[in-house]
């Protein structure tokens, strides 16, 4: 039936063509394509000027759609950061680190898997051997709350801690959630805690587990992150961990960008003949994906 509309229309046309050279006394003029093609394409418009409508709104529609394809974040987020020191001369000094996260974010659900990883020696004697893990997942049940169940690894060679294991659900709340770029979030739980050091029995308790983070993106090229970790033993107070990570990043080339990281970790009661602060200061280059 489409069909039949478009043909009737199109003879429609083509016949008051037709009529219009016949009213002025003369045959058919001579004209190229092109001009035959422009003098249709105009008559059409005065006799059916809701074609041209729909056509323009259509034309709109695509555009419009297409925008927001663009501009749909993918599913999954990764990144993967590399540094590198080395010193050669009077003192032999190297020290690699690599680090991988991978992030799913999906209406009111988050997935995040982050892995990090860093060795050192110094004229051929380790001084630097540290890894750590941790899977979350995070559920936003309603505007400025949240529920978080994550997992948690940790080696530290150097401190003599065989392996520390963390599990832990929590609650928490989203300060910042209407304002953009700008993220703040507290939460609190039960935590579970395996810890064993080298020589020492295995350590099991149930601690409290507070967290804080902050990220405040200044624009595309430039994002501060900020993280503070407190777990306290309940049985014994006196036995906790306090962990502060903060850092930002620069974007230099479209996905690469340069980050300056800090962390600082105090552990109240560590293993013996050990210090109980760690710091380190590190610059890496972070490849967005």
């Amino acid at each position: 039936m489409r069909a039949i509309c478009f043909c009737w229309r199109g003879l429609l046309v083509i016949g008051c063509l037709w009529c219009g050279s016949m009213a002025a006394g003369a045959a058919p003029p001579e004209a190229t394509p092109e001009e035959l093609a422009q003098e249709y394409l105009g008559l059409k418009r005065r006799l059916f000027p809701e074609d041209e409508a729909l056509a323009k709104n259509l034309r709109d529609a695509n555009l419009k759609l297409q925008a927001e394809l663009d501009h749909v974040p993918p599913l999954w987020k990764a990144e993967l950061s590399l540094g590198a020191n080395l010193d050669r001369g009077n003192s032999d000094v190297t020290l690699l680190s690599a680090g991988l996260m991978a992030e799913r974010k999906q209406d009111a659900h988050l997935f995040l898997l982050l892995a990090d990883g860093s060795y050192g020696e110094t004229d051929g004697v380790r001084n630097v051997g540290k890894a750590e893990s941790e899977i979350k997942y995070t559920w936003d049940f309603a505007k400025y709350a949240f529920l978080v169940v994550q997992g948690d690894a940790e080696r530290d060679e150097e401190a003599n801690l065989d392996y520390r294991t963390i599990l832990s659900p929590g609650l928490g709340l989203n300060l910042c959630h209407p304002v953009r770029h700008t993220e703040l979030r507290f939460s609190l739980g039960p935590a579970f805690v395996q810890e064993k050091y080298r020589g020492e029995s295995l350590n099991e308790n149930v601690s409290a587990l507070v967290q804080q983070e902050f990220n405040w993106k200044f624009n595309s090229a430039v994002e501060f992150f900020q993280r503070l970790k407190f777990l306290s033993d309940l049985a014994d107070v006196e036995t906790y961990i306090a962990t502060l990570n903060c850092g930002m990043d620069v974007e230099f080339y479209r996905s690469f960008f340069l980050r300056l990281a800090f962390k600082d970790q105090y552990v109240n009661r560590p293993a013996d003949d050990k210090k109980r602060n760690d710091m380190s200061l590190r610059s890496s280059l972070v490849w967005k994906l």
